[in-house]
């Protein structure tokens, strides 16, 4: 991360976040980029997970989102949408139905433009892998892997890393590693087409 982002949080200032409280919260600057990236990064699936369960009228699920977000919202310094997080959360725990359906929509109005807002201060070590971007790296791995290039193996299996593996590609992942670190190149070589092919 550059020492740009931690010039600028100026800007968040500006934007109406706490960051002074937040940088309390976190511990430090290198601490709140990193909650930036991590609150950017799970935009995705929790906005997709909001619409669900609003759209099935899972009351319960939608409660247990909001009460995370308003944590999530107020640790990055973003009172307001921890605020309104809090309201549908109690709407939730209610059932104050009317409430839901009135805000809902300008909560994830609120929510988008802040990721959106918070992009440029995040960290691309922190980022997670794309899917697309994995499997790339683990055809790349077996090119190493044919080649019996440790060095190159290990960098790449480093890379993968960042990628949000499900428990069981996980397991798969960590007995290559295993293998690479054996010199097993034969076994960590089928070990990874068994995974690309799985994740694919």
């Amino acid at each position: 991360m550059g020492d740009s982002k931690l010039q600028n949080f100026e800007e968040l200032r500006n934007r109406g976040l706490d960051v002074d409280a937040a940088l309390r919260f976190t511990g430090g600057e290198d601490k709140y980029v990193i909650g930036l990236t991590r609150f950017y990064n799970a935009y995705e699936k929790n906005s997709n997970r909001i619409k669900k369960s609003f759209a099935d009228k899972n009351y319960e699920d939608y409660t247990i989102i909001m009460h995370t977000l308003k944590s999530n919202a107020r640790m990055i310094g973003d009172n307001e949408l921890g605020n309104l997080a809090e309201k549908l959360q109690y709407a939730g725990e209610d059932r104050e139905i009317e409430t839901i359906e009135a805000e809902t929509d300008n909560f994830l109005s609120m929510y988008k433009n802040l990721v959106d807002f918070i992009k440029p201060f995040t960290s691309d070590d922190e980022k997670e892998l794309s899917k697309d971007a994995c499997i790339k790296l683990a055809n790349e791995l077996k090119e190493s892997l044919d080649d019996y290039d440790y060095d190159e193996s290990i960098i790449l299996l480093n890379k993968m890393s960042k990628y949000h593996f499900s428990t069981s590609h996980r397991v798969i992942y960590n007995d290559i590693r295993d293998y690479v670190e054996k010199f097993m190149y034969d076994e960590a070589l089928e070990m990874t087409e068994q995974l690309v092919e799985s994740i694919s």
